[in-house]
């Protein structure tokens, strides 16, 4: 038989209909996407009282298909001290399938004082597949008493979309797409990194101030920097609030800030309309720093320079 689908009422034999679990898990199941189902402002799934870990009643999920919840009350789960340690261990705590019995059970994956955290096994069909729910970080020499729960588990929506707290928590596969909730971005993968095709944020250039204090250098009564989708764009309109600049003088103007940075170096231009200067404009990618320099002419004290409107790609 050059070709087996199921589920089918003569799978695996005729008139059999039967699928089992192990079947639909390492087959259709292994496709079908792993996570809580839930969002990450919902209550993490893993927290610490009174010197005890629990998994929390209602957490439920999916591992390969198979469907895990907590009932009636909150689950708890013992994690080792750390006493006599003297550097920090991080353990992670797991949803687990085992393969030999097809069970999901709740797991912790002890590290090693100073070491990283555990790594979830994602194995096919043999040994166990791991999801991970929460990271415990136990002080050096401490208990759990003085440990901390940090959420890892990514979560599914109702439309089994992926949604994260951060990208850094879900593996990164070609074509897989991520709501990642802690900046409103919306992410598709290459395989190795994440690539921004949805986002909406806002700021203005650093350095600058409404008000012109006698430290600052410029003011701006308009200085917006606004993204969108990976695109950022600025509109400032600067003004001279320090001493008089000179003919081909250079000024910091100010920073743009991390996370609306530019991939590339590049210039703008500009003029100076009470002077005629014009006015070159560098904007470097690594610090986000806006110099200004001066030609055929300078600026005084109060005036203004006209600056393009300009936009970039962003680096991520």
């Amino acid at each position: 038989m050059p070709i087996v689908f199921f589920p089918h009422a003569d799978y695996p034999a005729e008139g059999e209909g039967e699928v089992t679990d192990f079947e639909y898990a390492s087959g259709i199941g292994f496709y079908g996407g792993s996570g809580v189902f839930g969002h990450p402002s919902n209550p993490a799934p893993v927290y610490i009282s009174g010197g005890q870990a629990y998994v929390r009643q209602g957490t439920t999920g999916r591992l390969l298909g198979m469907a895990f919840t907590v009932v009636d009350e909150d689950e708890p789960i013992t994690i080792a001290s750390n006493s006599g340690a003297s550097a920090v261990r991080l353990d992670h705590v797991v949803a687990q399938l085992d393969w030999s019995n097809m069970e999901i059970a709740f797991h912790v994956k002890e590290g090693t004082p100073g070491g990283a955290l555990p790594a979830p096994t994602r194995q096919r069909a043999t040994g166990v597949f791991e999801h991970p729910l929460a990271q415990v970080s136990l002080p050096a020499g401490g208990t759990v008493a003085g440990a901390t729960a940090t959420p890892t588990t990514w979560y599914i929506g109702s439309d089994a979309q992926y949604r994260a707290g951060r990208a850094t928590l879900m593996p990164n596969e070609a074509g897989r797409t991520l709501w990642e909730h802690e900046t409103g971005r919306y992410l598709v993968g290459t395989g190795s990194q994440w690539f921004v095709i949805g986002d909406n944020a806002a700021s203005s250039l650093g350095g600058l101030s409404p008000a012109p204090p006698a430290a600052q250098q410029w003011q701006a009564s308009i200085n917006r920097i606004r993204k969108r989708n990976g695109w950022a764009s600025l509109a400032i309109s600067p003004q001279r609030s320090g001493a008089n600049i000179a003919a081909s003088a250079t000024s910091n103007l100010g920073t743009i800030p991390t996370g609306f940075r530019p991939m590339d170096d590049f210039e703008i231009v500009g003029h100076v309309p009470s002077s005629g200067a014009r006015v070159t404009g560098k904007v470097f990618a690594a610090t986000g720093l806006i110099t200004l320099t001066f030609w055929g002419g300078g600026i005084e004290t109060n005036r203004f320079a006209n600056l393009q409107a300009v936009s970039w790609p962003v680096n991520y």
